[in-house]
C-alpha cells in the first residue's frame, strides 16, 4: 500500500484590514492534538455552532462555471441539517482556513436561514491527509422523474456505461488504478419527486429534504442504500436541482443532469467527472501564467477531471500520484534533481515498461509541498482521443500535495527543442526527443546560471552625446543589455557599447546597465556611471 507522508503547514490568506472586519477580532493561535487553531475572539451577539464540514461542487459544465460549497452538518433537536458557510468578517475562500471534508469545527457568525456568515472559526479535529482509494466502489444508480420529466438515460444504459460497456466508467478507473478501484452495483427507478421547485434547489435544507424523500421511496423498494459507497442520482434534464453535474468530495453523494442531445461518451465524462469528486479529485486546469491561478478551470484537456471534450480520459500525473495509481509500482515516480530524464508514457503499463513515468520536482517559490510534475503521453486506451499537442511532447504541471483537496494545473506542454523557464526557482526545463518508438520522451532539468553583472564606463562624444561601453560576458549566457538613464530604460541592445544622442545641456544623467538572459533572469545593476551637463555661468 503506498502511503503519503503530509507535513502540515498553516493555512494561508488574511482576514481584511479594514476598521470594520478588525473591529473586536483577535488571532490567537493554539496547538490542540498536534493541529494549528485559528480562533478569532467572538461576538457577543453572533451564534456559535459545532459540526462536521462537508466540501461540495456544483458546476455547469456547458459553460465551464462552478461553485465550490462549504456546508456545515450539526445537530439541531435531535435531527441533522446543514448550514452553508459563507465569507463574514473571516474570509473562506483563499483565507487564512483551509477546510477540508470531515473536519470537526466551531463556527460563530450570523445565522440567516440556511447560511452562516462566518466570523470566526476553530478546527478543533481535522480529517487530516486523504486516504488511497482501494477496493469495489458499490454505487447505486438512481434514475429520477418528475410530472413532467424523466433522466434522459434509461436503467439499461445506465448500466452499461457504469458497470458493462467496452469503454465503462468501472473500467477507467479499474485501467487507471491498476485493478485497486472498481466500480459495481446496480440501478434503479426511476423514481418521481418535484424537480423544479424550490424544495430541491442546492442550497441547505431544502435539498437534503427532497434527497431523503427520494430515499425513502428507494428503501420502500427493499434497497438497503446503506450498503453502497455512492449514490448516484440521475437528474431530468429540465430539473433546476443543479447545473449538469453536482458532488461532495470523500462523500457518497452525487448528481449529473444528462440532456437528450448526449451521446455515450459525453454522458460517461460527467458521471467519471463527478465520481472522481467524490474520490477527493479537484479540477483539472490550465494555468499558463504558473502563478498557480487557474486560467481556465477545466482547461487540462488531458484528464477527466478538467474537459477532455467531454469525452472519458485517464488521469494525468499529479492524480495518478495522487489516488496512488502506480502504489504497485513506486519506482515509476521518481524524485528528481537537476539532469537528463527520459520518461515512458502515462499510458502504458508499468508492468511492462522499464522507465520511470512520472518525474517529481520541488517547487519551493509559493507553498510548501508544491511540486512540479512532468509526464509524457499517448493515444491509447482510454486516452486515444487526446489532442495531438499532448502526445508529441512533455507535460509539465503543478500540483500541492499537502494532504487537502487541491485542483492539478498544466502550465506547459513542450514540443522537442522547446524550453520552460521557471524565473523564481531558477530552472529551465528542455524538451529534447521522442524515442524511435514513439513511446518515450527526454527532457533535462537544469538549474538557470546566475547572471554577473558587467563593468560600465563612459565618455563625451559629438555635441554632447554619451558613449557608454562595458565589459563583455560569456555570450551564451546573454540574451541582451538594458540600458537604463535615470532609471527608466532607454534602450535594449545586443552590442556592448551605447550612445545616447538625447542628452541636453543642463541635466544630470546617471546610467546603469541590466544584463538578461534567455530565461528572462536579470543580472545585478552595473556600477552607476554619472554626467553633469549644467550650463556654465557667464562671467
Amino acid at each position: 500500500m503506498y502511503v503519503k507522508t503530509v507535513q502540515p503547514r498553516s493555512p494561508r490568506g488574511d482576514y481584511g484590514d479594514s476598521p470594520t472586519a478588525q473591529a473586536g477580532m483577535r488571532l490567537r493561535y493554539a496547538l490542540l492534538g498536534g493541529i494549528v487553531l485559528a480562533f478569532i475572539s467572538l461576538n457577543a451577539q453572533a451564534e456559535t455552532f459545532s459540526g462536521v464540514v462537508d466540501v461540495a461542487i456544483a458546476e455547469n459544465g456547458e459553460n465551464n462555471t462552478f461553485e465550490e460549497i462549504y456546508e456545515l452538518r450539526i445537530l439541531k433537536n435531535g435531527k441533522e441539517v446543514r448550514k452553508k458557510l459563507k465569507s463574514g468578517k473571516l474570509k473562506l475562500r483563499g483565507g487564512k482556513v483551509k477546510l477540508r471534508p470531515g473536519d470537526l469545527v466551531e463556527v460563530t457568525g450570523d445565522a440567516g436561514g440556511d447560511s452562516i456568515f462566518v466570523d470566526a472559526l476553530a478546527v478543533q479535529a481535522t480529517s487530516g491527509a486523504a486516504a488511497v482509494v482501494d477496493g469495489d466502489r458499490i454505487t447505486l444508480g438512481i434514475l429520477v422523474g418528475s410530472n413532467d420529466s424523466v433522466a434522459a438515460v434509461t436503467a439499461a444504459d445506465l448500466t452499461e456505461y457504469l458497470f458493462n460497456a467496452e469503454r465503462s466508467i468501472d473500467g477507467l478507473y479499474d485501467a487507471n488504478s491498476l485493478g485497486h478501484i472498481r466500480f459495481t452495483g446496480q440501478v434503479v427507478g426511476p423514481y418521481y419527486k418535484d424537480t423544479r421547485g424550490a424544495d430541491c434547489s442546492s442550497e441547505g435544507n431544502g435539498f437534503w429534504d427532497w434527497v431523503a424523500s427520494m430515499e425513502a421511496q428507494i428503501i420502500a423498494d427493499g434497497v438497503d442504500i446503506s450498503q453502497y459507497k455512492h449514490l448516484l442520482f440521475i437528474m431530468p434534464p429540465n430539473s433546476t436541482c443543479i447545473g449538469t453535474g453536482y458532488a461532495y468530495f470523500n462523500n457518497p453523494y452525487a448528481f449529473v443532469k444528462p440532456q437528450a442531445s448526449w451521446g455515450p461518451e459525453k454522458v460517461k465524462y460527467y458521471i467519471a467527472h463527478e465520481l472522481g469528486h467524490n474520490l477527493g479529485m479537484h479540477h483539472a486546469g490550465y494555468d499558463p501564467n504558473n502563478d498557480g491561478i487557474a486560467d481556465s478551470e477545466y482547461g487540462d484537456q488531458s484528464d477527466v477531471q478538467g474537459n477532455p471534450q467531454y469525452q472519458m480520459s485517464d488521469w494525468n500525473a499529479p492524480n495518478a500520484d495522487y489516488m496512488g495509481f502506480l502504489s504497485d509500482y513506486p519506482h515509476k515516480i521518481v524524485t528528481g534533481e537537476s539532469g537528463f530524464f527520459e520518461v515512458e508514457a502515462l499510458e502504458m503499463h508499468p508492468g511492462e515498461t522499464w522507465m520511470q513515468q512520472i518525474i517529481k520536482f520541488p517547487k519551493l517559490d509559493r507553498v510548501a509541498n508544491e511540486w512540479y510534475y512532468i509526464s509524457f503521453r499517448q493515444p491509447i486506451g482510454y486516452s486515444n482521443t487526446l489532442q495531438i499537442q499532448y502526445t508529441t511532447g512533455i507535460s509539465i504541471h503543478t500540483f500541492v500535495d499537502d494532504g487537502s483537496i487541491q485542483r492539478t494545473r498544466i502550465i506547459d506542454l513542450l514540443q522537442p527543442g522547446e524550453v520552460f523557464y521557471d524565473q523564481e526557482n531558477k530552472i529551465a526545463i528542455t524538451a529534447t526527443s521522442q524515442s524511435l518508438d514513439g513511446m518515450s520522451m527526454g527532457f533535462t532539468f537544469e538549474p538557470i546560471a546566475e547572471v554577473p553583472p558587467v563593468t560600465l564606463a563612459i565618455s563625451a562624444g559629438k555635441g554632447h552625446r554619451q558613449n557608454l561601453w562595458w565589459s563583455s560576458i560569456d555570450t551564451s549566457e546573454v540574451s541582451y543589455y538594458e540600458v537604463i538613464r535615470n532609471d527608466v530604460t532607454i534602450a535594449t541592445t545586443t552590442n556592448t557599447a551605447y550612445e545616447d544622442r538625447s542628452v541636453s545641456m543642463g541635466n544630470i544623467y546617471s546610467y546603469v546597465v541590466v544584463t538578461v538572459n534567455a530565461a528572462g533572469l536579470r543580472s545585478e545593476d552595473s556600477n552607476t556611471v554619472t554626467v553633469n551637463l549644467s550650463k556654465r555661468r557667464r562671467k
